[in-house]
């Protein structure tokens, strides 16, 4: 038929879609639209369905189900009219998150199928059995997130066992939604077996697999015999996300015995049930967080008594007196914050990551993963030390925290850790231990630790807008950057990692681009106006001119040792430095103390622009350790051989060289550029020149600390130009005698 009949007052507005039987329509009268299913093939067995589906239709009422609002089946082309069912088959939805790499949520699935079910109800207690429950026979409309059952055309009474001689009921894949009774004798109308394909549907949307699958898909005796003779592979077995109450449930649909599968009442009521475990910030799945913590950026942090007992450790409250940003308070007066508050904060960032994806997928994260990732948010600072950039990453007098075992022995492994202790009692605070532990050298990356500690992770996340707003910046993250936050499952259903999804429906969005890359300018922006700001540097020479001294091995003098430190506050270090009887150690410490920063005589950029890739950087960090600047003795070295070209006293001058480019490495992330596309550590389109400034960050400084003679500074300023042969951006006035 070329064209669909003229039904009185509708207009046909496009065909929606085609099969062997029958054509549909969307028509419309005025504002109103219907659906319109027109019979192409008005054979026997194609009226008795079109009979079937007028009668089912005519005897039901629920809004999962479409309206019968006319019909006539003795026209040349019989036809029935029904309310229009929005938005597409499941089965495409099902298929399109296939190709994107994800998976229906339980979250998500049981919401739509309490629909699915709840109309199955409806059309049991009537007496009558659906028969060709599938995915291609339920609409969804993800935008108004709406559900109905279509297709009524095999619909029967319960119990009815006749069968047309020339039914096509086998066709399009209804098998694999069918147990084995009914595959053995398919005329019997049996209510559960609409049962049975609903714990179909659920087990394909939830693991993107059916349960039992065979070569061809509607070999019948095939797939009978492979259901008797394996039970499929748990749900959440398949996918680690889904509670294993919805598993279970999911199986007891799938049972093959028609006799012990529940009802469709009972199933439904089973589903109500898991349905109202709440999510959100309240208790998560029977998890109680009774205490809060206020804070100036997450406001109320709602934490665990478990929690609470490791924020109470020794080795956690020590981070109390460990200032977030070290010396930058001697720039922005207001930079005191914690460390502790940061790891508190951080957990509220993880907890908002992961509530994001639950919210937008409709998926739960398990109770167990929630807990390991909020563990290890809290405690994944555990071992920094006052001052610890300048002590470890610019000066290299201690090994780094995250790599230094030693310290991870004392503060966290050894048996008078308290933190140690209440970590090994219980599973999650084991695996975050396992995790602290093995951290050195492991390139393998977990999805909690991706949680915390990638570029887009809990910790950036948080310390940007902490920081920003303690040093009074104007500087956030922009909160687009949750809404495409997804734990990706690979292959490996333990694999998984945080990515960020800058696709949408229509291919990139522009906006979810900018939400990532928000990230990578505002943690450069921090870079430039607070962690590498010349005063903080200048603070930084003192620190570690003081600190060289009191740490060197020196058989005449007392040694400052690393275990000691690790104890101390910020405060109480300086004060220890500027108490020293060693006035190389007491006078740097003292200037200190008292903010008086020594001035710089030259800086020099050690990239200049042409240069700022990652084979000059290497070539770069090459030189500095050839020249010695990469080591403390080595610097110090280099500051006397200054002081001695110059006429200064060495203990003026200070060389200041961080051996790497601030914050150059942290600037990739996994990103996926497509809802297709698998993700890739990649630097989006403007990592690579955020990279670039980063490593445009790189100086070397001299800072001298001496009396006001400017013709000692001057001479100061033209050996290091000889020495290091980089342009002093330091302006000097040749004929005063004078640096600006």
């Amino acid at each position: 038929m070329a064209t669909p009949p003229k039904i009185t007052g509708w207009n046909v507005e496009r065909e929606l879609g085609r099969g062997d039987f029958a054509s549909v329509y969307l028509v419309h009268r005025g504002a109103e639209v219907a659906a319109l299913k027109v019979c192409t093939n008005a054979t026997e067995p194609a009226i008795e369905r079109f009979r079937a589906e007028q009668e089912a239709l005519a005897a039901l009422d629920h809004p999962r189900v479409p309206r019968l609002l006319d019909a006539d089946l003795v026209v040349e082309y019989p036809y029935i009219m029904m309310s229009l069912a929005s938005g597409k088959p499941l089965k495409d939805s099902i298929q399109e998150n296939h190709l994107r790499g994800r998976l229906f949520g339980d979250v998500e699935t049981l919401e739509l199928l309490d629909g699915v079910l709840d109309a199955i109800v409806h059309l049991h207690n009537i007496g009558l059995v659906h028969r060709d429950i599938k995915d291609a026979n339920i609409m969804y409309d993800q935008a108004e997130e709406n559900l109905t059952l279509i297709d009524f055309g095999f619909c029967k009474r319960a119990g009815q066992t006749e069968m047309r001689s020339s039914d096509s009921f086998w066709r399009v894949g209804a098998a694999r939604f069918s147990p084995p009774s009914k595959l053995q004798n398919p005329a019997y109308a049996d209510p559960s077996h609409d049962v049975f394909a609903v714990g179909v549907l659920a087990y394909r949307m939830l693991t993107g697999e059916f349960p039992w699958t065979v070569s061809q898909v509607d070999d019948v005796a095939a797939l009978r015999e492979l259901q008797v003779a394996r039970s499929p592979e748990p749900v959440s077995e398949l996918n680690s996300h889904v509670l294993p109450a919805v598993s279970l449930w999911v199986a007891r649909l799938l049972d093959l015995d028609d006799r012990r599968r529940p009802l469709a009442t009972d199933a439904l009521k089973a589903l109500e049930q898991l349905r109202e475990v709440p999510t959100g910030t309240r208790r998560r799945h029977n998890v109680e967080y009774p205490h809060v913590i206020r804070d100036p950026i997450h406001k109320d942090i709602r934490i665990t008594n478990y929690e609470l007992e490791l924020t109470n450790t020794a080795e956690m409250q020590r981070l109390r007196r460990i200032k977030q940003l070290g010396l930058t308070n001697m720039v922005y007066p207001g930079a005191e914050h914690s460390r502790l508050s940061h790891s508190i904060g951080c957990v509220a960032r993880v907890e908002q990551i992961m509530r994001t994806i639950e919210e937008r997928d409709g998926l739960r994260i398990d109770p167990e993963f929630r807990s390991i990732s909020r563990i290890y948010a809290l405690v994944h600072d555990v071992t920094h030390i006052p001052l610890g950039h300048t002590i470890e990453d610019e000066f290299g007098l201690f090994k780094r925290h995250d790599e230094n075992q030693a310290r991870i022995e004392r503060l966290v492994l050894s048996d008078t850790s308290e933190l140690g202790t209440a970590l090994r009692n219980t599973e999650s605070g084991r695996v975050v231990l396992e995790h602290i532990v093995t951290a050195e050298g492991d390139n393998e990356r977990t999805a909690f630790g991706d949680l915390v500690s990638s570029v887009t992770g809990a910790d950036v996340l948080d310390y940007i807008d902490r920081d920003a707003f303690f040093c009074g910046l104007e500087h956030r993250i922009d909160s687009g950057i949750f809404r495409q936050f997804r734990l990706r499952t690979l292959s490996n259903a333990d694999d998984r990692r945080l990515e960020s999804v800058i696709a949408g429906k229509y291919g990139l969005r522009i906006d979810r681009e900018l939400a990532v890359e928000t990230i990578l300018k505002e943690r450069y922006a921090l870079f430039l106006k607070v962690y590498t700001h010349s005063a903080k540097s200048a603070a930084s020479a003192l620190l570690g001119k003081a600190l060289f001294e009191a740490v060197r091995k020196s058989s005449s003098k007392r040694q400052l040792r690393e275990q000691k430190v690790e104890w101390m506050g910020d405060e109480t270090l300086i004060d220890y430095l500027a108490s020293s009887s060693r006035s190389t150690v007491n006078w740097p410490a003292q200037r200190l103390a008292r903010r008086r920063l020594p001035r710089g005589v030259y800086r020099g950029v050690l990239l200049e622009e042409n240069e700022r890739d990652d084979t000059s950087y290497r070539d770069k960090r090459a030189w500095l350790e050839r020249s010695g600047l990469s080591t403390p003795e080595g610097g110090a070295e280099m500051e006397r051989q200054l002081a001695k070209r110059a006429g200064a006293d060495p203990q003026h001058v200070m060389v200041y060289c961080p051996p790497k480019a601030p914050g150059y490495r942290q600037v990739e992330h996994w990103v996926a550029r497509a809802l297709d596309e698998a993700p890739t550590r990649q630097r989006g389109s403007i990592g690579n020149e955020v990279a670039r400034r980063h490593l445009g960050l790189w100086e070397l400084w001299v800072f001298h600390a001496g009396d006001r003679d400017e013709r000692v500074r001057s001479a100061l300023a033209d050996a290091a130009q000889d020495s290091f042969g980089l342009s002093n951006q330091v302006h000097i006035d040749r004929r005063q005698g004078r640096l600006f």
